[in-house]
Parts: structure tokens; sequence; C-alpha cells
């Protein structure tokens, strides 16, 4: 609170003195001094002597110094019981962290530069429905047109489409056609999402979503 008084003196002084900074400069007439004096109700001055046969300048300096001479400033307390310093709220909110591009944002560009997506409507990778489900396993089916000798496959399987586990990458070998492999460690009588995915360079693509459910 005495925080709060001290900031709202500061102000009242900071106020005073730019009028009066304003009256000196435009040689404002005595008239303005004394309604400003007069305005100051409650400040504690030391009487200063001027000299009262100058004009405006001199009322100027009459002024500067009445604010030399204040000791300090009374106020009204009554205004931190009013209702709209009551009403007065705290609305500091916790800041909720921006997504990240890059884990760190100091290492080199290239270091954390993830494989594009391909949309599945333009996919060289096709995913075919299993060919057995058992009971703790299943053999996921797809294909791809990609004869790049540099290319790798393989599946992403789970119980909901955010799939979560997915089989060993194997090299494509740089011959086209229809690949499979065995996704293992299932719960029974469960029904699992898959898909097929093939990775030529830097480019990820991805074949349309399935299902199977284990006996």
């Amino acid at each position: 609170m005495s925080k709060f008084k001290n900031v709202i003196i500061f102000v009242v002084i900071l106020a005073l003195a730019f009028v009066g900074y304003s009256i000196f400069v435009n040689k404002g007439n005595t008239s303005s001094s004394s309604s400003l004096t007069s305005a100051m109700t409650g400040a504690v001055v030391n009487p200063v002597s001027t000299d009262q046969t100058g004009t405006g300048s001199t009322t100027g300096q009459e002024f500067l110094n009445t604010l030399l001479g204040i000791q300090n400033i009374k106020l009204n307390a009554s205004v931190f019981d009013s209702a709209s310093f009551l009403s007065l709220q705290d609305y500091t909110t916790t800041l909720i962290p921006e997504p990240s591009g890059r884990p760190n944002p100091f290492a080199p560009i290239d270091s954390f530069v993830q494989a594009p997506v391909v949309n599945s409507s333009t996919s060289i990778v096709t995913t075919l429905p299993v060919t057995s489900s058992l009971k703790f396993n299943a053999v996921l089916n797809g294909s791809t047109t990609s004869t790049d000798v540099n290319a790798t496959r393989w599946f992403e399987y789970g119980t909901t489409t955010d799939m979560g586990s997915k089989t060993p990458e194997v090299s494509v070998g740089g011959v086209a056609g229809s690949f499979h492999q065995t996704a293992a460690g299932l719960t029974r009588l469960t029904t699992y999402y898959f898909k097929a995915a093939i990775k030529v360079g830097d480019v990820v693509t991805y074949g349309e979503v399935l299902t199977f459910k284990t006996n």
C-alpha cells in the first residue's frame, strides 16, 4: 500500500512540475498561479520570499519556489477504501509456451530437419489387408512402386490411429512389388490400425490406414 501511495505522490509532483514549467515558459498571468496554489490543498509549504513587482516571469519563478518549498503532501487515504480501488484485480496469467520448431534453436539448421511426409493420395506405397491374424501376431502387407536402391520400408501399427509401434526398416533393394512383415506381441481380441510406409531419400510416404482384429 505504501508503494502505491508513493507512486501517487510522484505523479502529483510530476504533474505540478509540468504545469509550473508551462507557466514559466508561456509567462502565464498571476491568476493562473493563484488557482494552482489553491489546488494544492493539504500541501505543507515553506514560505519563500519572492519579488512581487515582476511580471509573467516573476509569476513563474514564484510557482517554482512554491514547488521547491514543498516538504510533504497529505493525501486523503479514503481513496484506498473506495469501491473502485477495491475492485482492482490482478490479471497476471501464466504464459503458455509456444510450440518449438526445433528442440535446440542454437543447433545447426540441418541438425533437426524432419523428413517430409507425402500425402497418401500421391503415394508410391499401398497398404494391403493382413493375410494372417492370430492371437498375438499378424502378417502385415503392402506394396510399392519404388525401385530406388536406397529406399527402405516398414509398417506402423497400434490400437489407435496414432499407431505408436513400427516394424524394423528393411531395404527395398531396388525391386518394386509387394512386401510383408510380422507384427508380434499383440493383444488378443483387439482391433489394430496399421499402414505401410516407405522412405526414399529424406521423403517418407505412407499408405492408407487399414484395420485388423486379433483372435
